[in-house]
């Protein structure tokens, strides 16, 4: 039951927000039903349009998709776990430094 209120706790929050934001606007009930409705459906679709582009995108980047996830969660969990405020900013440099040479490279002619 937890894990359910988990899941729906950060989808209710901001539906919720934007309905208190229209109705502060001044919308109906039965308008904000059907704007939170749609937001609703929206959110709870791009959980599985994400796991569709991310596979697709890792398909196509192949084993360099692995290098910059890994680089994107070591940058993240040293800063989230450790307060290495400075590690977040040296994955994005790694990255950037791994898209400059996989571009050089594909300008040459030589994808991976």
């Amino acid at each position: 039951m937890l894990r359910l209120l988990g899941l729906l706790l950060p989808l209710s929050l901001d539906t919720f927000a934007v309905a208190a934001a229209l109705a502060a606007a001044g919308l109906p009930s039965s308008q904000r039903l059907r704007v939170s409705l749609v937001l609703t459906g929206f959110e709870a679709a791009m959980p599985l349009v994400g796991i569709g582009a991310g596979h697709a995108v890792g398909r196509a980047l192949g084993s360099l998709a692995d290098y910059l996830a890994g680089a994107l969660l070591v940058g993240l969990s040293a800063n989230a776990a450790l307060g290495w405020w400075w590690a977040d900013p040296v994955a994005a440099l790694v990255i950037a430094a791994i898209a400059v040479r996989e571009g050089r490279d594909a300008w040459r002619g030589r994808p991976r």
